[in-house]
């Protein structure tokens, strides 16, 4: 018996068909298309999503806590100087929505409180504050204690995200105005790289006191009342966490005095080295290292992944088309008939 052997045509020497041995067509333009999304992809989290992450809070809902030793004051209830006495003054930060996503309306009340817990002092003011600038915006009923009339400008709690290496003006409550923050240099605190901003007010008359006090109260016993002025001055320092403009620490050495309209002065009001509680200051610096994980990551890490890997994805791509366009353009070269005309030529 004769056995007749088929086997298929134009398979060459492989045994396999034209198709598979150049695998399949589309694959290379599936690497192409999934590149071009990663890329893309990863411009989307740079310029959308970690843009729209920015912005400070509509409320802050923060406690933040400044402590002194060695203070001094005057008791103007029980009219006499208080020297050596331990201070802290409290400030609650709280906020509301503003008249639009890129306002907020924050609120804040500070007490001074004694060593005994008695308040020596109070203050409250509400601002409109541009969630991205850190800068005030003078709308929704802002006010400082009683003075409705108050326009607050320049920043107030935050800085922008990004601060730079560079002066900004930085409202101050006693003066009803704003004043040069001046940038200091770079330092670390808590593990955390910040900028140091400094500001000093020179002693300024603030406020005629509505009520005269007695004179023996203020070192003057031949008068009965005397009519005073506040002075204020202050040398503050602010730590901000550049890219999140988040505080993280501030210094404030402040002095108040009552002075005589001669430019006497004859009590010390206020006069103490405030700093922020450590403890805040951990709190702080934590919240802040937090911000410059997110803001690395999001800015930075996933962002040249994402578009690393559309590189590679795309060149991938690139080297499969061009391979699979060389094995067709050698296999149509062949006429399909070559190989079983030649056999017969050959008498096979």
């Amino acid at each position: 018996m004769t056995t007749t052997m088929t086997t298929p045509a134009n398979t060459g020497e492989t045994g396999q068909a034209p198709a598979a041995r150049a695998g399949d067509p589309r694959l290379p333009m599936i690497l192409l298309g999934c590149g071009a999304f990663l890329a893309v992809l990863g411009l989307l989290v740079r310029l959308h999503v970690y843009p729209s992450g920015l912005g400070h809070p509509v409320d802050p809902d923060e406690v933040v806590r400044l402590r002194a030793t060695g203070a001094s004051y005057f008791d103007l209830a029980g009219l006499r100087q208080v020297r050596g006495a331990d201070i802290e003054v409290v400030t609650a930060l709280r906020g509301n929505p503003g008249p639009a996503p890129d306002r907020a309306v924050w609120t804040e009340i500070t007490s001074t409180l004694a060593g005994d817990r008695s308040r020596i002092g109070y203050r409250e003011r509400r601002v409109a504050v541009d969630r991205f600038t850190g800068m005030a915006v003078n709308c929704c009923g802002e006010y400082v204690d009683n003075d409705r009339n108050a326009r607050q400008a320049g920043l107030s709690f935050r800085w922008p995200f990004g601060a730079a290496r560079r002066d900004y003006p930085f409202y101050d409550p006693e003066l009803r105005q704003a004043a040069p923050m001046r940038f200091d240099g770079v330092e670390t605190v808590r593990g955390v790289r910040v900028h140091r901003y400094t500001q000093r007010i020179e002693p300024t008359l603030v406020e005629e006191l509505r009520d005269p006090l007695p004179g023996a109260a203020v070192g003057m016993p031949g008068r009965a009342r005397v009519a005073l002025q506040r002075w204020y001055s202050v040398d503050r320092t602010y730590w901000v966490e550049p890219s999140g403009g988040l505080p993280v620490a501030v210094r404030e050495a402040q002095r108040q005095t009552l002075r005589t309209a001669d430019g006497t002065e004859r009590a010390v009001l206020f006069q103490a080295d405030l700093r922020t509680d450590e403890n805040d200051v951990e709190a702080l610096t934590a919240r802040a290292a937090r911000f410059v994980t997110w803001s690395r990551w999001m800015s930075v890490i996933i962002p040249a992944g994402l578009g690393g890997a559309g590189m590679v994805t795309a060149l991938a791509g690139l080297y499969l088309l061009r391979r699979t366009r060389s094995r067709f353009q050698v296999s149509s070269s062949r006429s399909p008939g070559t190989d079983t005309t030649e056999a017969a030529q050959r008498g096979w």
